[in-house]
C-alpha cells in the first residue's frame, strides 16, 4: 500500500484508516497521553504555593519537612557559592534564577557544591515509587495538565492533518454544538436528493 504525498511539504502520509480517527484506538490516540488529552505532572504551583516567601522562609514546600529539609540547605549553599542571591521572595527572583532553581547545574558530579534542581529531585523520587510514602508525597505535588504533544486534542499528529472545510476532527470536537450545527447548515447537500 502506498502513502499520499503532500504537494507542499513532499511528506508522505500513510493512507487513512478509521482507527486513526479515534482517540480510543491505539492507532489514533496520542502516544504520550494515550488519548486522554491530559498528563499528570509535577505542578509548579503546588511545589511553590506561596510566591511571597523566600527560599529560606520555605517557598519550596517539599523542602520544608524533616525528610527533605537538607535540600533547602544544599540549594542555599550552592546559590551562595555560585553568587546567586536568594534573599528575595520567589515572585521577585529573576526568571534566570528561578530556572536555575528548577533545572539545577546539570552535572552534579565533582568536588564543587552544585545544585541538582527541583526537577531532578522529583525525577529521583519517581525512581522510588515502590515506597508508599514516596507515592503519597508525589501525589501532593502532581496535577493534570494539557498534553504538550497533542495540545489536548487527544489525537496523533497524522490524524489532525486531515481537514474538512479547514477543520481537523479535533477542531470539530472543540466546537460547541451550536457552532457545529451552523457549520453544517452552511453546506449544500450533494448527491442524490429526493
Amino acid at each position: 500500500h502506498e502513502g499520499i504525498m503532500c504537494p507542499v511539504t513532499k511528506k508522505i502520509i500513510e493512507p487513512p484508516n478509521p482507527a486513526q480517527f479515534s482517540f480510543n484506538s491505539p492507532q489514533g490516540a496520542c502516544q504520550d497521553c494515550k488519548g486522554f488529552g491530559r498528563v499528570i505532572e509535577i505542578d509548579p504551583n503546588l511545589v511553590i504555593p506561596d510566591a511571597t516567601l523566600t527560599i529560606a522562609e520555605g517557598a519550596i514546600k517539599p523542602f520544608n519537612g524533616k525528610t527533605f529539609c537538607h535540600y533547602k540547605d544544599e540549594l542555599i549553599l550552592a546559590a551562595k557559592i555560585a553568587g546567586i542571591g536568594l534573599d528575595k521572595p520567589w515572585s521577585k527572583l529573576s526568571s534566570k534564577t528561578r530556572d536555575w532553581i528548577w533545572q539545577g547545574d546539570g552535572d552534579i558530579s565533582g568536588t564543587n557544591i552544585k545544585w541538582l534542581g527541583i526537577t531532578t529531585f522529583f525525577k529521583n523520587l519517581e525512581k522510588k515509587t515502590y515506597k508508599l510514602h514516596v507515592r503519597v508525597m508525589l501525589s501532593k505535588y502532581r496535577s493534570y495538565v494539557k498534553c504538550s504533544t497533542c495540545k489536548g486534542s487527544r489525537f496523533i499528529n497524522s490524524s489532525t492533518l486531515w481537514k474538512w472545510h479547514g477543520l481537523s476532527l479535533a477542531d470539530l470536537y472543540a466546537l460547541s454544538i451550536e457552532d457545529l450545527d451552523s457549520k453544517i447548515g452552511e453546506l449544500k447537500p450533494s448527491g442524490n436528493s429526493r
